[in-house]
């Protein structure tokens, strides 16, 4: 079960909602200490393509 993330950066959707891109550095059965860089970078470019097609509900969205 996921039980952290680390905050990358907040976007806003063109209806002007905000949502929180984060990575899961924790779980119940592991622990991240690091994610490179290029995976963070391609992880919010993908949720920036994508941003305007979540759920009206979603506040945060991580890549595990």
């Amino acid at each position: 079960m996921y039980r952290s993330s680390v905050f990358l950066k907040k976007m806003m959707t063109t209806a002007g909602k905000e949502i929180n891109v984060s990575y899961v550095n924790k779980t119940d059965t592991w622990e991240r200490t690091v994610v490179a860089q290029q995976v963070k970078n391609e992880f919010i470019a993908v949720a920036e393509k994508y941003k305007d097609t979540l759920k009206p509900t979603t506040v945060e969205i991580a890549v595990k």
